[in-house]
């Protein structure tokens, strides 16, 4: 299956608090086996499946989630994620469970002006997260990113590689940095670009 994901980001690295994802349309591409077929689905709705976590196991961050009515892409509402670091922490976290979904590809719009990257992480159904930061352009124009996942694990480390992932970590579950399928959650993150400890860049 596809899933597509239009997105804003907003990131403001010269200051530590009030930056800010914004998502709209997010969806996977996503594979039917019985059908030999992709199909689209959304990941914007519903609206509750959606929560905030503040990165505690790096204390100090704050934030908050919500659909946000004011700024929208084509048309639509817009997931605002936002991370308050004044105080320390890592990172905060927008994520949502997903029911045994056979991910392809990841597609969304992003409009980032000041951040030339994002944060991605997935949980698959060994139980280990795979965690992919994604290169973008800082730029005040909406910018289409895709993430290929099927042909990111089949490719790795090769030649022709996907070109987008500026740096790949997984932990946990079969800990062996393979996709096992299908997948049971998607996150996305804002991070403390002061923070060294953390996982993400």
């Amino acid at each position: 299956m596809f899933l597509k994901l239009p997105m804003l980001f907003c990131d403001a690295p010269a200051v530590r608090r009030g930056m800010a994802l914004l998502v709209a349309t997010l969806a996977w591409s996503l594979f039917s086996p019985p059908a030999q077929a992709e199909d689209t689905v959304s990941l914007m709705q519903p609206e509750d499946a959606w929560s905030f976590y503040h990165g505690a196991e790096f204390p100090g961050a704050k934030g908050s989630l919500k659909f946000d009515d004011e700024v929208k892409h084509s048309g639509q509402s817009t997931l605002k994620l936002t991370g308050d670091f004044t105080g320390g922490g890592g990172y905060v976290q927008a994520g949502r469970k997903l029911e045994d979904v056979d991910v392809r590809e990841l597609s969304f719009w992003i409009l980032s002006p000041n951040a030339d990257h994002l944060t991605v992480r997935f949980g698959d159904a060994s139980g280990q997260t795979h965690q992919i930061v994604l290169k973008n352009e800082a730029s005040p124009d909406w910018q289409h990113i895709s993430l290929p996942l099927e042909r990111f694990f089949e490719r790795r480390g090769q030649a022709d590689a996907v070109t987008t992932v500026a740096k790949y970590e997984s932990w946990g579950g079969a800990k062996d940095g393979r996709w096992h399928g299908p997948a049971k959650a998607v996150y996305l993150l804002v991070s403390n670009r002061g923070a060294n400890k953390l996982r993400t860049v």
